[in-house]
């Protein structure tokens, strides 16, 4: 797969994005952990954001990454978002977008829509023309820009084993 690179501009910062490689794992739990702190940890309790924490620090947290089809955004080399997908087990051609998360500092200027459009045209590429993601309930604007549809809301697990967080079910394709 060739590196793709969505935005160049030659007075501006040069956004790449690429699959994360094993060195990269240390940097995308900081960048998640900053993400959770300063964007998600408000909207839970201080017990419920320290176990998301912590859950972040595990290893079977990175070890879910790593069996995940993983990309990085890269500003100027440094890594500043994240984004994974894997084959839904509910459905042949759709697949599962996870790990969808922007350093705080560098949000709203495009690299959450360019990862995810990246995972989608990869996905594609392997026959999973059709996405599907569990959000927090404060991304569902962000997720129907892109052309989700929200399919109905629940708690999920999946972030942390020992905590339940709401999340907006959303389905594209």
């Amino acid at each position: 797969m060739q590196q793709y690179v969505p935005q160049m501009t030659q007075t501006g910062p040069k956004l790449d994005v690429r699959r994360a490689g094993l060195d990269d794992y240390s940097v995308i739990r900081h960048v998640h952990r900053e993400s959770v702190r300063r964007i998600l940890a408000p909207t839970l309790s201080q017990e419920e954001a320290a176990a998301l924490m912590a859950h972040i620090d595990s290893p079977e947290y990175t070890q879910n990454l790593v069996e995940r089809q993983t990309f990085v955004a890269l500003l100027n080399g440094d890594i500043v978002g994240t984004i994974a997908y894997a084959p839904s087990q509910d459905a042949g051609d759709e697949a599962r977008v996870s790990a969808h998360f922007v350093h705080p500092w560098f949000t709203g200027g495009g690299i959450g829509r360019t990862l995810l459009e990246m995972a989608a045209d990869d996905a594609a590429e392997r026959g999973l023309s059709k996405l599907m993601a569990r959000v927090p309930l404060t991304s569902v604007t962000f997720y129907e820009e892109l052309g989700f549809e929200l399919t109905s809301q629940g708690v999920t697990k999946e972030l942390a084993p020992s905590l339940g967080i709401h999340v907006a079910f959303m389905r594209r394709g």
